[in-house]
């Protein structure tokens, strides 16, 4: 439905021209396979790790990001954007593994303090372990390769178009067209997501009723952790999956259309790196009292991961930044024309 709706106000609002609509739809296609097989990976490797370690771990999108730009765009780049890019997936695991699970690793290469001290770091690292297990960490790694291609995809689109027709190809037609090819695909992987969950296809009409209902309000006292004379009192209750529901569907379509802006204007690397920015704020929103959701505790591998990867963001914008800098000098410093 929301499909739908953006749909319409493509077509009625933006100016859209019949070139635009006739655009080659082969690449949309490939890029709406893309990210659903992107989501699909996601939601099997997002639900078993902690909310704090997800933005990090989506920062490998970079790592990605410059492989497939390089691949499909034959773009090139410095060292000081490969060592950006290092960092950063140096700050995925430093934020992926646990300290005990490390230094357990340690003990038994013989860095760190003999049999004693792997024996005393062995119960703590298996009850870390539960915590984060590296297999749903790489899911969630590998599925980054997929936008990462979707995205070198739709440049190249905008680029082919400006190139051909003299004007940019607009951010709404790309969105729209790559959204429903990407519904398609979801519903074309539904029966491997329940095969993957393991839930009977049969069963899938009840669990989308119940998804349903839960969207609608109908949510039971169990589920919403709202009981006794709270759930009695609290009129609220009903709402809330509803306007969460809303309020991620508006915020997503809002966030990809500024994405798409930027990625027509800048390129995909650069995209990335901006929307990496995000990362601080991110984790620290988990550790607010948010409805449904446990307040996440930030440990210290946490704290060096982000710092690793905000420094990698630092390192790789470092050679634009000061020649942007050395231009506004120039700029400033140039003389202005004679007064008349």
């Amino acid at each position: 439905m929301v499909l739908v709706l953006v749909l319409v106000l493509v077509l009625v609002l933006v100016p859209v021209t019949p070139p635009m609509l006739n655009v080659d739809k082969r690449p949309l296609v490939l890029v709406g396979a893309c990210e659903a097989v992107a989501q699909l990976l996601f939601m099997l490797g997002a639900a078993h790790l902690p909310g704090p370690l997800l933005p990090l771990v989506n920062q490998t999108y970079l790592a990605w990001s410059l492989v497939f730009a390089s691949a499909i765009l034959g773009t090139r780049y410095s060292r000081s954007q490969l060592l950006g890019a290092a960092l950063v997936l140096a700050g995925v695991c430093a934020a992926a593994v646990q300290p005990a699970t490390l230094a357990h690793l340690m003990a038994h290469l013989g860095w760190g303090g003999g049999a004693a001290s792997a024996t005393a770091t062995a119960a703590t690292a298996t009850a870390t372990a539960a915590a984060v297990e590296l297999r749903y960490v790489g899911v969630c790694v590998a599925c980054f390769a997929f936008p990462a291609i979707a995205n070198c995809i739709k440049e190249r689109v905008f680029r082919s178009f400006a190139a051909v027709h003299g004007r940019t190809l607009d951010i709404f037609v790309v969105n729209s067209f790559g959204s429903l090819f990407q519904a398609a695909f979801v519903l074309l992987l539904l029966p491997v997501m329940t095969a993957v969950k393991g839930t009977a296809l049969a069963d899938l009409p009840t669990h989308l009723a119940a998804s349903l209902r839960v969207f609608a309000g109908n949510v039971p006292p169990e589920v919403s952790g709202v009981t006794g004379a709270a759930a009695a009192g609290g009129w609220w209750v009903p709402y809330t999956v509803p306007l969460v529901a809303l309020s991620y569907v508006v915020m997503n379509l809002v966030f990809n259309i500024s994405i798409l802006t930027l990625l027509r204007s800048v390129g995909s690397v650069t995209t990335t790196l901006v929307a990496s920015s995000l990362v601080p704020l991110t984790i620290a929103a988990f550790t607010l009292p948010l409805p449904y959701l446990e307040p996440a505790l930030i440990g210290p591998n946490f704290v060096v991961g982000a710092s690793l990867l905000m420094a990698g963001l630092v390192t790789y914008n470092s050679d634009s930044w000061r020649a942007l800098l050395a231009s506004r000098v120039s700029a400033a410093a140039a003389p202005g024309p004679p007064g008349g």
